[in-house]
């Protein structure tokens, strides 16, 4: 199997967990790319999750996780 230019019975794909760490700045989430690059990671993973077009947490019954959870998107163009 490959991904991208990497063939996986050859080589370990190594990708770089960053999920929500960068907590919604954009520039935190540049240099936790960079990190990644810098330790030489093939590919890094983000999560991305847009609060209100998923709805899976309401802003009426938990307000406080609501909030905080938006707070960690990054945009679209991001």
């Amino acid at each position: 199997m490959r991904i991208a230019d990497v063939d996986l019975s050859k080589q370990t794909l190594m990708i770089a967990e960053v999920g929500v760490n960068h907590e919604g700045d954009f520039d935190a989430a540049r240099h936790l790319l960079q990190l990644a690059a810098d330790a030489k990671a093939d590919a890094v993973k983000f999560q991305a999750y847009y609060i209100r077009e998923l709805r899976y947490i309401s802003p009426f019954a938990d307000p406080e996780r609501f909030e905080r959870s938006q707070r960690n998107e990054l945009t679209l163009d991001q």
